[in-house]
């Protein structure tokens, strides 16, 4: 098995939808992806590498080390070409504008590129990444089964293709959630609680229906808990490989992870969906596999899922959104190996701009406890947060 060659790109969904091979994030965007490059150590295993522009401090890695995470090298990717050593990339994300990586034949065959990689992405490729394909597996999901515990087929998103359809679909829902066909985290999410649009919202419509061609409708659901269940492609089959929990601000977009989440949301919501975990996970990977999702994927990927209410009965929406890329719910399944089966708290992104990820973090600071030489309490910058301006910490209370 060939190490891996890492790379922190979490701006692949926004390339995605660019379609464009020369895209390029923006300056604050590249900060970003620049300051958390060393997150993808903690899922890295034997000789794997992070590609990055600047080595993890000594310090850091120092730190680390001790608390028993991986402590990956790094490599530029100008001392990467230079060599001749060979690895299975493997990004955050694929997209586009990862081609300017393998300029060459030679390049893309010592990093292991597959051949649907190597060429422009076709427009097929890009639906593929779209919510469309979530929206194919949830029908497929409530085709094959009649289980009282998920939403009903009435319930499903739609793919809108102007204004007008917009505004027919929410004279019909009322209350509804619109969402770009290419977005994550939350972002590219409109929530409309009113009877009519009011301009902003119009405008925001109008230039998503522009740049991506249509927007998804959904129900506004009366939500109890966020959860994500993560899997591997291996081109063959589908494995699944663990839950999460985590938490989003009311607009919907993403905020932080829980870490042994179950001792973090301990609720009627969780005891409904604890009841039905294995066999939303059976579901699942049947309607995925029927849908053909590991011939077009191979590698780790997520499944946003959510509890909800209705006539005070839970119901499970078991397919909000598909995420073709490794995650924040993907580093926590990793931590979650290193710290005490008793400890409980939070993985949290610091991506505010006008609070500096050094600052806030020596904010928070409290020394790690152990119990049987796991971490049990305290807290651990997953970045060295000296001069950082974005960063991620755990936090065990």
């Amino acid at each position: 098995m060939l190490p891996k060659l890492h790379l922190f790109n979490p701006t692949s969904d926004t390339a995605l939808a660019s379609g464009d091979i020369n895209y390029r994030a923006n300056g604050i965007l590249q900060q970003f992806e620049s300051d958390l490059a060393y997150l993808p150590a903690f899922f890295s295993i034997l000789d794997d590498v992070i590609l990055a522009e600047q080595a993890e401090p000594l310090s850091h890695i120092d730190l680390l080390s001790k608390l028993g995470f991986p402590t990956p090298n790094t490599i530029t990717k100008k001392a990467f070409i230079a060599q001749t050593k060979a690895y299975e990339f493997s990004p955050w994300g694929w997209a586009p504008n990862l081609q300017q990586i393998w300029k060459s034949d030679t390049i893309a065959d010592q990093l292991n590129i597959p051949k649907a990689f190597r060429e422009i992405w076709s427009n097929e490729t890009k639906l593929f990444y779209s919510r469309l394909t979530a929206l194919k597996v949830l029908e497929t999901i409530l085709d094959r089964t009649a289980l009282d515990c998920f939403i009903g087929t009435h319930q499903t998103p739609k793919a809108l293709t102007d204004l007008q359809q917009v505004e027919m679909e929410h004279l019909r829902l009322g209350r509804m959630v619109l969402k770009a066909p290419w977005s994550s985290s939350g972002r590219g999410l409109l929530m409309l609680h009113q009877t009519t649009f009011n301009p902003h919202q119009t405008q925001r419509i109008e230039q998503i229906l522009a740049k991506q061609g249509f927007i998804m409708a959904e129900h506004y659901f009366d939500k109890r808990l966020d959860f994500s269940m993560h899997f591997e492609s291996d081109h063959q089959k589908i494995g699944f490989k663990g839950l999460s929990f985590f938490e989003t601000k009311p607009n919907g977009q993403y905020q932080a992870q829980y870490l042994n989440g179950q001792k973090m949301v301990q609720s009627d919501a969780l005891d409904y969906l604890l009841m039905h975990q294995n066999l939303i996970a059976q579901e699942l990977v049947q309607a995925m596999e029927q849908q053909g999702i590991q011939s077009h994927y191979s590698g780790v990927f997520g499944v946003d899922m959510m509890v909800i209410k209705e006539d005070h009965t839970f119901k499970i929406n078991p397919m909000v959104e598909i995420n073709f890329r490794k995650s924040m719910g993907t580093v926590a399944l990793a931590i979650e190996n290193k710290i005490h089966p008793e400890a409980k708290g939070y993985m949290h992104l610091v991506v505010q701009n006008k609070q500096k990820f050094e600052w806030v973090y020596q904010s928070h600071v409290q020394k790690a406890e152990f119990c049987d030489d796991l971490i049990i309490k305290g807290t651990v910058p997953l970045v060295a947060p000296q001069g950082r301006a974005f960063g991620a910490y755990i936090e065990l209370v």
